[in-house]
């Protein structure tokens, strides 16, 4: 899939607590963009010999560590080294990490043309193709043009789905032909599709030069404008404009530049958005949160880590809600220590996202809020855990029709009927006969009845 559009339903404007990604993720060898700070274009790779045995070290997370040192090195050499060991890394979380870590690596449209052209590295010159997209220059048009022909089906979506996204109608025919040759029925129509997408948006004017240089020099008005466009326009040449103003303008331009760094989607800002969680408080730093949750880079999950015990309650919320967001399986053991938290709503946006993750743990630390002091959050956790279908839940909710609290013993009734629960229907009986409360005891008795009709069915 590509990432040019937002999923339906995601938020365009208004508050940060969001936790929608911009797009969906690339397809797992093709997925890669731009990316990392200016500083880092053009740097020379030291020992670059090396960094084929340190991405492939024994420890996970020492790869991993090196995953991320490589990333902020940056640079071609950079790109060519992760997209190799991406090809054979078996680890679904270290596939992620390398992802995620291209994305970081900025190259400028010289190299990733570059890299499009010449790279031997198949995940390379897809991770090009795609970054070139996001360009929409004549100059990536060119680029994304001479690749039209390039051996690998995987390479060729990418080029076929950036030129689709490129607004530029003269290459329309350019795509059709590449539709006839395809012998793939799939990757003909991504060329058919890419060609109508242009067809469809003739005309259409391209404000983002316009946009970005409002930023530099117009009125407040005109500027909020010009963050609305460049945040709608996927275009990359956008981030650093943008990230100059989350850094230096006023607070209400800054906290919208930070939305719109969320939604643009580009990974170069992830480094210098994880350094204002720490120079930021506030709404301006809720908004930082915001911007990582939108772009679910993994290498936030230490950082978003450390914020589930700020001494900010409202900020403990988002950080909790923008880990869920990186859907990542490092998330269950950040999110654990908040189910111990004093305010209840940190707890409960802790058990929610913990009933989202699914991952390895998710289900154990839902067990263990079952314990909590608030019955509306016994009741939730329970809840979640039924819905789980963990080989544990039957006991935990059984052991939760003794619970004091009628909302907890009503949705653990509930969740253990739809389990089909048999070692529930003594405790339920003896419910049925010990409440007082007719409501309640009809609940019971409903739940009673699904089980005794599931132990009829054949």
């Amino acid at each position: 899939m590509s990432s040019r559009r937002r999923p339906p339903g995601a938020r365009r404007r208004g508050s940060p607590h969001s936790t929608r990604a911009a797009g969906p993720r690339l397809r797992l060898v093709c997925m890669v963009g731009l990316l990392a700070l200016p500083a880092a274009v053009g740097a020379e790779l030291e020992a670059p010999q090396d960094w084929p045995q340190r991405l492939a070290a024994e420890d996970p997370d020492q790869r991993r560590s090196n995953i991320h040192a490589l990333a902020d090195v940056g640079g071609v050499e950079a790109i060519e080294l992760l997209s190799a060991r991406l090809e054979d890394e078996d680890d679904p979380a270290l596939r992620r990490a390398i992802h995620d870590a291209l994305l970081r690596v900025q190259l400028d449209e010289g190299q990733l043309s570059s890299v499009l052209a010449d790279s031997d590295t198949t995940a390379a010159r897809a991770f090009a193709a795609h970054a070139l997209g996001h360009h929409r220059t004549p100059g990536s048009v060119a680029a994304l043009l001479g690749a039209l022909r390039d051996p690998e089906p995987g390479v060729r979506r990418e080029v076929y789905e950036a030129l689709g996204g490129s607004g530029d109608r003269t290459v329309i025919q350019e795509l059709i032909k590449a539709a006839v040759r395809e012998s793939s029925p799939p990757l003909r129509e991504a060329a058919e599709q890419a060609a109508q997408q242009l067809a469809a948006e003739a005309g259409r004017p391209r404000d983002v030069p316009v946009a970005i240089s409002m930023l530099h020099g117009g009125s407040v008005d005109d500027k909020l404008w010009a963050i609305e466009v460049l945040a709608e326009s996927e275009d990359w040449r956008a981030m650093q404009v943008l990230l100059d103003t989350a850094t230096h303008a006023v607070p209400e331009l800054r906290r919208e530049a930070l939305e719109a760094l969320g939604l643009l989607g580009d990974h170069r800002a992830v480094p210098a958005l994880i350094a204002m969680l720490d120079d930021t408080t506030g709404r301006t730093r809720h908004h930082v949160i915001g911007a990582l949750a939108l772009l679910r880079d993994e290498a936030a999950l230490e950082p978003l880590g450390v914020l589930v015990g700020d001494e900010d309650p409202a900020t403990r919320v988002l950080a909790i809600r923008a880990l869920s967001a990186l859907d990542h399986p490092g998330v269950v053991t950040r999110l654990e220590p908040a189910l111990s938290d004093a305010e209840e709503p940190v707890r409960i946006e802790a058990i929610h996202a913990l009933g989202r993750s699914g991952a390895p743990g998710s289900v154990g630390a839902l067990l263990s809020a079952m314990d909590d002091p608030s019955p509306f959050l016994r009741a939730e956790a329970s809840r979640l855990v039924a819905a789980a279908g963990d080989p544990r839940a039957e006991g935990a909710l059984v052991e939760a029709l003794g619970d004091r609290d009628p909302l907890v013993r009503l949705t653990a009734a509930e969740g253990l009927g739809k389990l089909g629960s048999e070692s529930a229907v003594e405790p339920l009986l003896a419910l049925v006969e010990r409440t007082r409360d007719d409501q309640e005891r009809a609940v019971y008795e409903r739940v009673l009845q699904r089980l005794a009709g599931a132990d009829a069915s054949p």
